[in-house]
């Protein structure tokens, strides 16, 4: 549950609060409100599919089995959610540069960035347990302190910035949504370790309900205590708006103490997310679908050396070029569309996973909502990230297939 937790608690509710504040005003509340159904209706498919297909692969795996005979689909899934654990890696090391430049302005945001991946690359590189440790006492620490802070900000609330609500109109809430869904994709990593969890039948769902609930409670009551202390056209010109609050509602040690947690938070959750990354590289390499290598695992530590090596080189270039608005709407939308899949999936497996249809539906068509409010920009870069890497795994098939009819050829001659 704690992977969960950290995977979900991290720059969606630190550093892209300003930005989703300016675009749905005080009803944020409502975007956060939507996008907690989305994740519950989700989570459910998740929770019918790990519990009956418990493995490292999750969406990839889910998707494999229920459509068998559709390579390009499991293909373009299986990319599609290894890109976007590559973005939100890029996101979390962003919103942790940010906030780290905040408190030490002398040093650019992208050199922080590129700190923490390279501190992360190491961590796991030494062995999946030595990560999960400090993932336990991060995840712990940064629950308590969002906790405090909504505990200790509730006398600093000025009902009138509440007002007026809709201030950008009604679907800038859906737009919002859509921008900070980011920050509730993290129980999908709860799925990846279904191999190594006990009874998966019985704590997949809970370790995945748990996780949504406890981040959506939290989510919630920190957008309406945000809105309600700095109107919201202020809170969006801020890089860092959870420190800035804080300042304002607790004074100096309440910023350093949010401050604190911001770091925690997008470190944790760019833990998580490179732990997803490398065990779906993990299980696509050894469906066939990614090169031998990505399976081989290290004969000291066995962790997933060149997983770990691919994740992080892409995200520290994407982390280098890419804008914090732009990460998140990218990474949003493609966990939509695998959620969409997954969701799809479970409807076609409902047999076997004993799910009842209404909510994978249900789930599909808040998926396809969301997806609507996406900028066209974001849109064709999916397509192009998608397109390309389809195209790529097409021409290494064709060459190995054709390399393997030329040996065979030689060998009869």
């Amino acid at each position: 549950m704690t992977l969960g937790v950290g995977g979900i608690i991290g720059g969606g509710i630190y550093s892209v609060l300003g930005i989703v504040a300016g675009v749905a005003g005080p009803a944020l509340t409502v975007s956060f409100f939507f996008c907690t159904l989305t994740a519950l209706l989700v989570g459910y498919n998740y929770a019918r599919l790990g519990r009956r297909f418990p493995s490292c692969g999750a969406s990839y795996e889910y998707v494999a089995r229920a459509f068998p005979r559709s390579e390009l689909m499991r293909v373009c899934v299986g990319y599609s959610l290894w890109f976007g654990y590559i973005v939100a890696c890029s996101f979390y090391s962003v919103s942790f540069g940010l906030y780290a430049s905040h408190f030490f302005p002398s040093f650019p945001p992208r050199l922080f960035s590129a700190a923490l991946i390279a501190f992360f690359l190491v961590v796991n590189v030494r062995g999946v347990s030595k990560a999960g440790k400090v993932q336990d006492t991060i995840v712990l620490s940064k629950v308590g302190i969002l906790i405090f802070f909504v505990l200790f900000a509730i006398p600093s609330v000025e009902v009138s910035n509440y007002s007026p609500f809709f201030p950008r109109g009604f679907l800038n809430v859906f737009t919002a949504s859509a921008l900070i869904f980011i920050g509730y994709t993290g129980f999908e990593i709860i799925s990846t370790s279904g191999e190594e969890l006990k009874s998966p039948e019985r704590n997949m769902g809970r370790a995945i309900y748990i996780a949504i609930g406890v981040v959506s409670v939290i989510y919630l009551s920190v957008a309406v205590i945000a809105t309600g202390i700095i109107p919201y056209y202020e809170l969006v010109v801020s890089e860092a708006p959870m420190a800035e609050l804080a300042k304002k509602s607790l004074g100096r040690w309440g910023e350093l103490i949010l401050g604190f947690g911001a770091l925690l938070a997008t470190s944790s959750a760019y833990n998580a997310a490179l732990f997803g990354s490398s065990r779906l590289a993990y299980a696509m390499s050894r469906g066939g679908v990614m090169p031998q290598f990505f399976s081989s695992l290290s004969r000291v530590t066995r962790a997933p050396i060149f997983s770990l090596v691919f994740v992080s080189i892409p995200a520290a270039l994407v982390a280098f070029f890419g804008a914090l608005k732009e990460l998140s709407a990218l990474a949003s939308l493609i966990f939509l569309v695998v959620f969409f899949s997954v969701s799809l999936s479970n409807l076609r497996l409902r047999r076997e996973t004993g799910a009842n249809p209404v909510f994978p539906w249900l789930a599909m068509l808040l998926c396809v909502f969301f997806i609507v409010f996406v900028e066209l920009v974001i849109w064709l870069w999916f397509i192009l990230l998608t397109a390309s890497v389809v195209l790529s795994y097409y021409l290494r098939k064709w060459l190995t297939n054709r390399g393997s009819v030329s040996y065979k050829g030689r060998e009869d001659g």
